[in-house]
């Protein structure tokens, strides 16, 4: 390696794909050699790019405004205008234009100006005062999908209840109908390829023509909802969407809805099934919040910094900036690794222990600074009502399993299933 300053990416270890590949199998075996090997925190990946894994440097680089979103069309094009062997398809034919055009209506890929605008649209809807208006909802719904849980015997937690619950809430804020709630249920389930890091040609094929689907239904949604009125969220962000002046907006508020709400259906459920996995392998923690749900938001803080719902974030230098002597050229690849920075030794004390009395530190997890999550309040509301359900005195919940089984290849944290025994009333 390079001195202490005036270093290049080029200087940094490589880190190859073979010591990520383990983290599905051996998620804390594969973290402790990661930081034993690069204690900086740092490395370089593929084709350039910057790798940050270590807490610190994910929380000060998440700050600097130099290290921007990754544009649609550069992430776009890596992401799905490839083989699975990393062939092109063909350079001039997106090989799915509609996840291409999902990621095109994104926050997440937006920057300056634009990125300012479209983030406020989302923040002020679901800012923490604004979060009493949906407890109703939520906990009646949690109730619900709890008490059909436990008719039904033993249910895969994810499909029968996360989903079930963030779909209906979205269905409720759109405007949905009951088929359509169902229909947005089984098509992000169909999309989640596109999270895979590598997929196969028929997979990127499947996830293309369900995005198609879902794109047209949601947002052609919104707009019946608009239209109809009654639905005065909806109304508040159309007119912050008509605001936005901005080069490159969205195409509408409905496509912007539906391409942003993936997060919204999709990572929230995931969030709050890792949340539950968690409780299920630390008895003496369940029982602990069981006869006291005031520890529920340690219980998601130290949930969702063990099992964050998203292992990884896609950034992008916007001009050259400097990191403790290292200098990042613009148009660099920065790959942020919140997985890794929220089990860091550095941070953490033991930190693959689920402890509810160390400081609450978990908001790596939903990304940092002017990128941090615009959805990251409403995620937290929806995860502690599953977590306040499931530990509630009349309600008894089990694993089926004794071990657990994460989606490979994928940039989430997620269960390829989770099967339990729900009773209420015991």
């Amino acid at each position: 390696m390079g001195s202490l300053s005036n270093r290049s990416i080029e200087d940094l270890p490589l880190l190859g794909p073979e010591e990520i590949a383990g983290w599905a199998s051996d998620l804390e075996g594969s973290l402790e050699r990661l930081f034993d090997r690069h204690p900086e925190g740092l490395a370089r990946g593929a084709g350039s790019r910057l790798l940050v894994f270590g807490s610190e440097a994910l929380r000060r680089i998440a700050a600097n405004e130099s290290a921007g979103n990754m544009p649609a069309d550069i992430l776009s094009a890596s992401a799905f205008n490839i083989t699975a062997d990393g062939a092109p398809i063909d350079a001039d034919e997106p090989a799915a234009p509609s996840l291409a055009r999902l990621v095109a209506n994104q926050v997440f890929t937006a920057n300056p100006p634009l990125h300012g605008p479209t983030r406020q649209l989302f923040m002020r809807q679901f800012m923490p005062r604004q979060l009493p208006r949906f407890a109703d909802l939520i906990g009646q719904t949690v109730s619900t999908l709890l008490v059909e849980a436990h008719d039904k015997g033993e249910v895969e937690f994810g499909h029968d209840v996360a989903e079930r619950l963030t779909a209906r809430f979205w269905a409720q804020v759109l405007g949905l109908t009951t088929d359509e709630e169902a229909r947005a249920q089984r098509l992000i389930s169909t999309m989640s390829p596109m999270f895979y890091l590598v997929r196969t040609p028929e997979e990127t094929v499947s996830a293309d023509a369900a995005a198609a689907e879902y794109l047209a239904m949601v947002s052609a949604a919104v707009d019946r909802s608009l239209a109809q009125g009654g639905h005065p969220i909806l109304q508040d962000m159309a007119a912050d969407f008509a605001a936005i002046l901005e080069e490159g907006r969205p195409e509408s508020l409905g496509m912007m809805l539906a391409a942003n709400l993936i997060d919204g259906f999709h990572t929230a459920a995931v969030a709050s099934v890792n949340a539950v996995q968690s409780l299920l392998r630390n008895p003496d923690v369940l029982a602990q919040v069981r006869a006291d749900q005031k520890l529920v938001p340690a219980v998601f803080f130290e949930a969702v910094r063990l099992n964050p719902p998203v292992v990884l974030t896609q950034r992008f230098a916007l001009r050259d900036f400097d990191y403790e002597g290292l200098t990042v050229p613009a148009h660099t690849p920065i790959v942020m690794l919140w997985i890794a920075g929220n089990r860091d030794p550095k941070a953490f004390t033991d930190p693959n222990r689920m402890d509810l009395t160390r400081p609450q530190r978990g908001d790596t997890t939903f990304g940092g600074g002017a990128h941090i999550c615009p959805g990251k309040n409403i995620a937290r509301a929806l995860v502690e009502a599953v977590l306040t359900g499931v530990t509630a005195q009349d309600v008894r919940i089990e694993a089926v399993t004794a071990t657990d089984e994460w989606t490979p290849r994928s940039s989430m944290r997620q269960l390829t299933q989770m099967p339990v025994r729900i009773s209420v009333g015991a």
